[in-house]
């Protein structure tokens, strides 16, 4: 975030930067969100909070402070509220990612056996470019297959590409070992007990995708209970609010 804050001299684009967490910030740039992506939805938030704040200053002057109270109550939820759904956003973000890398792992481990026999990492990735799903993972790996082409000896490309697919400690010692295999170490006992590890961690990942859903399915009743608990509330904080004004006109009535 201190890249954004140095690229943005404006007072009001440094206010917008320092009124975000980093936490949100990272979520957002990890799902692939440029800065002035982020500036532009942080300039929304927060200039619609600075209008409802004003609309609460209005209020308190003109109708009732009570009600005031109510409204800037609703902006601080409302506002942190959008940032507890980025982050929610990025989980199963992350959930997504990983599972694609998963699948990759898993296709690319039969592949991987034919290093013994001569066949290069860069012939067997290539080998996977139409396997993959999505078109931006087919670009994740083109761009490691021109990074290897320049980089033979270097591990950096296969890191690159695994933080870019999945940013998890899995991906990078995964690639960390076909790394390994393209200069040379071939253990076919090594990639058997690789392609186990992959089977497993894809099972978990689909198991934990599995409750996150039936997480949402168990809440969808809470959910529904929780929009009447607020209809009644709203209810019982206007007949509170008019409650008040009726005391108040009976006080100045008898005065």
């Amino acid at each position: 975030m201190s890249d954004l804050m140095s690229s943005k001299s404006n007072l009001f684009n440094r206010l917008c930067v320092k009124s975000m967490t980093e936490a949100t910030y990272a979520a957002l740039r990890k799902m692939n969100r440029s800065d002035f992506d982020i500036l532009i939805w942080q300039k929304r938030r927060l200039i619609l909070s600075i209008f409802l704040l004003l609309f609460a200053c209005f209020t308190a002057l003109l109708i009732n402070p009570i009600v005031a109270i109510i409204i800037v109550l609703f902006i601080l939820i409302a506002y942190f509220y959008q940032e507890l759904l980025i982050r929610r956003r990025y989980q199963r973000f992350r959930f997504e990612r990983n599972l694609q890398f998963f699948k990759f792992a898993r296709l690319v481990i039969p592949y991987l056996m034919q290093a013994k026999q001569g066949i290069s990492i860069y012939q067997i990735l290539s080998s996977m470019v139409p396997r993959i799903e999505t078109q931006a993972d087919q670009q994740l790996l083109s761009v490691l297959m021109t990074q290897i082409t320049e980089q033979p000896e270097s591990i950096q490309p296969y890191i690159k590409f695994a933080n870019a697919m999945s940013d998890s400690d899995y991906a990078v010692t995964f690639m960390s070992v076909i790394f390994d295999i393209s200069q040379g170490a071939t253990d076919e006992q090594m990639i058997e007990e690789l392609g186990k590890t992959v089977s497993v961690q894809l099972m978990q990942a689909i198991d934990e995708i599995i409750n996150f859903k039936q997480k949402k399915f168990v809440m969808f009743p809470t959910k529904l209970t929780m929009i009447n608990l607020i209809l009644i509330i709203g209810y019982m904080v206007c007949a509170l609010i008019d409650q008040i004004n009726q005391f108040g006109n009976f006080i100045h009535f008898e005065f």
